[in-house]
């Protein structure tokens, strides 16, 4: 590789860092640095601390461990992630594409420049898992090698496709997910046995020992195999030298595949990187949903009732959702659906806290992270905010639509929660005596939505930003995400906490009646919501897209 590539790689990776601190220069990006550097040091702290005080067995986790790296190596290769070990910046693709560097050339760069990216989020990866190993330097050399064989895989797999042709390209890659899936099946089958399929949902975790150890789940997990080897190595010598070959073995062959196919490698580099580039102009403007690309479809939505003007504002914006990001809401439905069969086996128990507890649990994940996700309000209109303040509309018209969509689906996703799990637990004793409990959430969750998305756009509109991908040290990002969902939470927990105050006043003074608790809940918690949204009408007034547009 020639001495500027490789000063280049050089430059970048010194770039990253240095990005980062540049941002804190400002009040602003000194308070968010600041507070990712306490928020990463706060992680890292008791990962470090508990990885010296209780270590599973070693055996235990390479019962799990491999089906959880074929996981991430299947998610990799067979979406749009895997085209990062490929695709070229802007930069890149300006410069070194007519410059004067051979075909080969650029493809050892991108190579050696994704394992110096790999050797740095080992170091963070290694320390998060630490725990599971004996040795961390056996842990870091596993994290490292296996973040490789993800990269090369996936960078193989697309020259692969390449070099089978544009039409099989794309019917190759379902039929490869097609036969992997059907072998998953088979040994699945295998596993269980005639009559095991409970078993499954009883103690999944022998089921999964049964499927590494049929033939079809040893040749699927056999180079994950070797990685979990490398990082749950209980001695240094002669286990870790061995092993560690053994992986350093399988990347070179990976290599060598990619070597050998790299008259494909310009063509497919060019493809992903327009297809990156494509994927993060819509995410600058709408964030994590938007990342495919619209759907072509003729259904469109029915036309809202006016509310003065909020009506069309809710439309454009669910419109937008199904055109843009239909896939993805199908498949957070198919995630939510399932979520209810993985509690029958609490279900079975007498105590209706085995499954208030884990739905509970669930839907609160959910609503942290598909606040932030489901981005169909103002922060999808950042760039055309201009275009909304010279509508004829009330800024409260204006905010309540903006709302009304993000609310409207996450409260249906966690709906679908709700009534999966009722159906799964209808004929358990557990299931009976939670049901009260699962309807109550299945009221107030809707103002409660209201609330978190209400919370969230007026934090946006006072302090906006547009969605980027953070890289290794950029704790401005960090201390930004935390911050502001700490903030969110806080605003919510009280507001939350007042609706609870009233409701059990009013359930102890009112016989221990729960329908008038659940009423009294849901009165306050839309009371709330009515006095936000002035708050989110306020914030968007005083937004100046020539003053506060981020860059």
């Amino acid at each position: 590789m020639p001495p500027a590539l490789r000063h280049l790689i050089r430059l970048q990776l010194r770039g990253i860092f240095r990005s980062a601190l540049r941002r804190a220069k400002t009040p602003r990006g000194a308070i968010f640095f600041a507070f990712g550097v306490l928020v990463f040091i706060a992680w890292l702290t008791p990962a470090i601390l508990s990885a010296q005080v209780a270590k599973p067995k070693p055996a235990e986790v390479r019962n799990v461990m491999p089906l959880i790296l074929l996981g991430i190596g299947l998610l990799t290769t067979f979406t749009s992630a895997g085209e990062k070990a490929i695709a070229f910046t802007g930069g890149e693709s300006d410069f070194l594409f007519p410059g004067p560097f051979s075909r080969r050339q650029l493809l050892l760069y991108k190579l050696f420049k994704g394992t110096a990216v790999a050797a740095i989020t080992a170091l963070i990866v290694s320390i998060a898992i630490y725990r599971n190993a004996t040795y961390w330097i056996a842990c870091y050399l596993g994290c490292f090698l296996t973040l490789l064989f993800v990269q090369f895989g996936s960078t193989a797999a697309l020259l692969v496709g390449q070099w089978l042709g544009g039409k099989f390209r794309s019917r190759g890659r379902l039929l490869a997910m097609a036969c992997i899936g059907l072998m998953l099946l088979i040994a699945l089958r295998a596993a269980v046995g005639e009559n095991g399929w409970n078993l499954l949902l009883v103690d999944p975790r022998v089921v999964i020992q049964r499927l590494a150890r049929t033939p079809t789940g040893q040749v699927l997990l056999a180079p994950f195999t070797v990685l979990t080897e490398i990082i749950t190595a209980e001695r240094l010598w002669p286990d870790l030298p061995i092993w560690t070959l053994a992986g350093v073995v399988i990347n070179a062959a990976l290599v060598w595949v990619i070597i050998r196919l790299d008259a494909f490698f310009l063509e497919a580099a060019a493809g992903a990187t327009d297809r990156r580039h494509e994927r993060m102009r819509r995410l600058r403007s709408g964030g994590a949903m938007a990342v495919v690309a619209p759907a072509t479809s003729r259904r469109s939505v029915p036309m809202y009732p006016r509310w003065g003007g909020a009506g069309a504002i809710a439309w454009r914006q669910t419109t937008h959702a199904f055109r843009a990001s239909r896939s993805l809401l199908v498949v957070l439905l198919v995630i939510a659906v399932a979520i209810g069969p993985f509690l029958i086996a609490s279900s079975r128990a007498n105590d209706p806290n085995s499954v208030l507890i884990p739905v509970f649990a669930a839907m609160a994940w959910i609503s942290v992270i598909l606040t932030s996700v489901l981005r169909f309000d103002f922060r999808a209109d950042l760039d055309t905010i201009e275009t909304l303040k010279t509508l004829p509309l009330s800024p409260s018209a204006i905010s309540l639509g903006q709302v009304l969509t993000p609310t409207v689906l996450l409260t249906i996703i966690q709906w679908v929660v709700l009534a999966a799990t009722t159906a799964v637990t209808w004929n358990y004793p557990a299931g009976a005596a939670a049901r009260p409990a699962l309807m109550v959430a299945a009221v107030v969750v809707l103002p409660f939505n209201a609330l978190m998305i209400v919370a969230e756009n007026i934090i946006f509109l006072i302090a906006p930003t547009r969605p980027a991908a953070a890289g290794p040290g950029d704790f401005s990002a960090l201390g930004r995400q935390i911050f502001t969902l700490a903030i969110r939470a806080v605003g919510v927990g009280i507001a939350g906490g007042i609706a609870a105050v009233f409701a059990v006043v009013v359930f102890v003074f009112a016989g221990n009646s729960l329908v008038a608790a659940t009423a009294v809940a849901l009165v306050v918690l839309t009371l709330e919501v009515a006095a936000a949204l002035p708050l989110l009408g306020f914030a968007y007034r005083r937004f100046d897209p020539s003053v506060h547009m981020p860059g």
